[in-house]
C-alpha cells in the first residue's frame, strides 16, 4: 500500500514520522498518519510512501493525497499499467489552494475519491472525512485555562497568502489583521509563516501572465537565499507556532478564517486547534458549520457586518458570557459529535475507503 504525499519533504517515510518532522514547523502533525500506518500493519498491510515502492504493481491500494501532475512518474506508471482499480485519490486542500483537485475530469482514473467537500459525496465514488485531529476519542479534553484576566484578547495565526480565486479568504484576514493592527495593536497578536516576506496583492497584479503564487514564491526563495528581510509590514507578527496550544492558551479569542469561503463540509484544524486549547475561535469559511460543530462553540463572523463589530461584542464579554462558549465547547470535545474529527475516526473512514 503505498502513499503519494503531495510535499516532496514527506516522501521517504516521513510522512508517517513523528519525531523530526520536516514539516513540524508549519504545524503538520503526523499522529494521525502515523497510527493509520500501525493499523494497516495489524492487518496485514504495509503502508509505504509511494517513493519507496519496488513493486507498484503488487499493492493492494495506491494513494495520491491531491491530484498528482499529468507528467508525474507514479500516475503515469499506474495508468501504463492499467492500475486504475488500485489508485484512490484523497483531496484535502479547497479549490482556492490546489483548483485541480475539483474538477471531475481530474477523477476518472481513481477508483474513489476521499473529501471534505460536502456536495460531492455521494457514497459510491466519492466519500466524506473531516481532516483528523492529532487526538484519540475517549482522552479528548481541553488544555488547562490561563485565568480569564490573564489573558490577552485575540489572536490569530495564518500563513500570508494570495489567489486570485473570487471565494478566497486571504483578503479578509489582511482586513481583520490591518484594522486590530490599526485601532486595537496592544490587544492583537499575529503568528504564522511569510508575514516577514512580501506577498503580492495588489490588482495590477492580475493582469500579468505570470501567476501571482509563483511571483510570491520567487520573492521568497529570493529572501530565504539572501537572508535579506524588508521593513517589517505586520507589527504585530511574533512568530512561527511550534505548539498551537500554549501559544492560543495566551489568548481568550483566536480569529479562525479558512482559506475559502462558500464551502460546504469545509472544517479545518483552524477551528479545531481553538477548541482543544481552550480559545474561542471567531469563525469565517463553511457554510454549513453548525451541522458539525454547535453554534454555541464559536462566534460566526459571518453574523457581523464588520470586524469593528467583532471586537465590541468581544472585547466587551463579560467571564460568565465567556465561561459558557467554554463549557459548550468542553461538552463538545468530549461528547460524541466531536467523534469525527478524532484519529479513531479517521482509521475507521480510511479502512472503509480502501475496502479493508
Amino acid at each position: 500500500m503505498f502513499y503519494a504525499p503531495h510535499n516532496n519533504l514527506l516522501r521517504n517515510n516521513l510522512f508517517f514520522q513523528l519525531e523530526n518532522n520536516p514539516l513540524g514547523q508549519y504545524g503538520y502533525n503526523a499522529l494521525p498518519a502515523h497510527v493509520l500506518k500501525q493499523e494497516l500493519a495489524g492487518v496485514g498491510y504495509d503502508a509505504k510512501t509511494i517513493d519507496l515502492a519496488s513493486n507498484l504493481g503488487s499493492a493492494k491500494a495506491i494513494i495520491f493525497l491531491s491530484v498528482p501532475k499529468k507528467s508525474d512518474k507514479y500516475y503515469q506508471y499506474c495508468l501504463k499499467n492499467c492500475l486504475q482499480d488500485r489508485m484512490y485519490l484523497v483531496v484535502d486542500e479547497p479549490s482556492v489552494v490546489n483548483p485541480e483537485n475539483y474538477k471531475r475530469e481530474n477523477h476518472l482514473n481513481f477508483r474513489k475519491v476521499l473529501t471534505w467537500f460536502d456536495q460531492l459525496v455521494d457514497n459510491k465514488k466519492y466519500f466524506k472525512y473531516f481532516f483528523p485531529a492529532p487526538v484519540h476519542y475517549g482522552s479528548v479534553k481541553m488544555a488547562d485555562l490561563l485565568p480569564f484576566e490573564k489573558r490577552k484578547l485575540v489572536c490569530m495565526i495564518a500563513g500570508n497568502k494570495y489567489s486570485r480565486h473570487p471565494n478566497q479568504l486571504y483578503t479578509e484576514r489582511l482586513n481583520v489583521i490591518r484594522y486590530l493592527e490599526r485601532a486595537h495593536p496592544a490587544e492583537f497578536d499575529l503568528y504564522g509563516t511569510d508575514w516577514d516576506i512580501p506577498v503580492v496583492h495588489h490588482p495590477a497584479f492580475h493582469y500579468m501572465p505570470m501567476e501571482p503564487f509563483s511571483l510570491n514564491n520567487a520573492l521568497k526563495k529570493i529572501c530565504k537565499l539572501t537572508g535579506i528581510r524588508l521593513r517589517q509590514q505586520f507589527p504585530s507578527s511574533k512568530s512561527v507556532v511550534l505548539n498551537k496550544k500554549e501559544v492560543l492558551g495566551k489568548y481568550l479569542f483566536t480569529a479562525c478564517y479558512e482559506n475559502q469561503d462558500n464551502t460546504q463540509g469545509y472544517v479545518t484544524e483552524k477551528i479545531i486547534d481553538p477548541l482543544l486549547a481552550g480559545a474561542v475561535p471567531v469563525y469565517y469559511g463553511s457554510e454549513n458549520l453548525r451541522g458539525h460543530i454547535p453554534e454555541g462553540c464559536y462566534i460566526n463572523s459571518k453574523k457581523f457586518s464588520s470586524f469593528a463589530e467583532v471586537y465590541e461584542y468581544i472585547h466587551g464579554m463579560g467571564q460568565a458570557e465567556y465561561s459558557g462558549y467554554i463549557q459548550n465547547i468542553k461538552t463538545f470535545i468530549t461528547g460524541p459529535k466531536f467523534y469525527p474529527f478524532t484519529i479513531e475516526a479517521y482509521v475507521e473512514v480510511m479502512k472503509k475507503f480502501l475496502d479493508i
